[in-house]
């Protein structure tokens, strides 16, 4: 947010914002703006797979229909003291 509204009130001797009629400079913070969430996406992605490789961030079917709670934490509930 503060990327394009510092292009839409920017206002020095040669460069104006979008308040007062210049476009450059508003084009030149979209265009800053898309490279950064393309390399913020990237990056994430990137991390995403490289953890997802490293330790799998989905369970087996196996697992899931044992229950997650004995696969993953090794401990089962007992109803009789729930209720």
């Amino acid at each position: 947010m503060g990327m394009i509204l510092t292009a839409v009130f920017a206002r020095t001797d040669t460069v104006y914002g979008l308040l007062y009629g210049g476009w450059g400079l508003f084009l030149a913070h979209l265009i800053a703006l898309f490279i950064v969430i393309f390399f913020s996406f990237c990056g994430s992605f990137l991390l995403f797979k490289m953890t997802d490789y490293l330790i799998p961030l989905r369970v087996t079917d196996e697992q899931e229909q044992q229950g997650l709670d004995i696969s993953q934490h090794g401990e089962s509930v007992v109803l009789s003291v729930l209720v």
